[in-house]
């Protein structure tokens, strides 16, 4: 598709989804959430949340609340770096 938008990077993609406006769920949250860690292309695990809970979009981190707290033990047992 000729209008498809393309990214050379995850940066970039991180980038625009940053600059992103008149996001309908802007109103009820105040930041893009977006990762946490290196965001390395390549990594072995890549976990997606349903939407960020409070917490999350206080410290614009995901899973900084209690179940991502949990989620890092779990992780962390299975021999993952969680910043990773």
């Amino acid at each position: 598709d000729d209008d498809a938008v393309r990214f050379e990077t995850i940066d970039d993609v991180h980038e625009m989804q940053r600059r992103m406006e008149g996001d309908p769920l802007e109103k009820d949250g105040g930041r893009v959430v977006l990762f946490r860690g290196s965001a390395a292309e390549g990594v072995p695990v890549m976990v997606i949340g349903e939407g960020p809970g409070k917490d999350e979009d206080e410290q614009g981190k995901p899973f900084v609340g209690k179940a991502g707290q949990l989620l890092d033990k779990i992780m962390e047992a299975a021999g993952l770096d969680v910043e990773k």
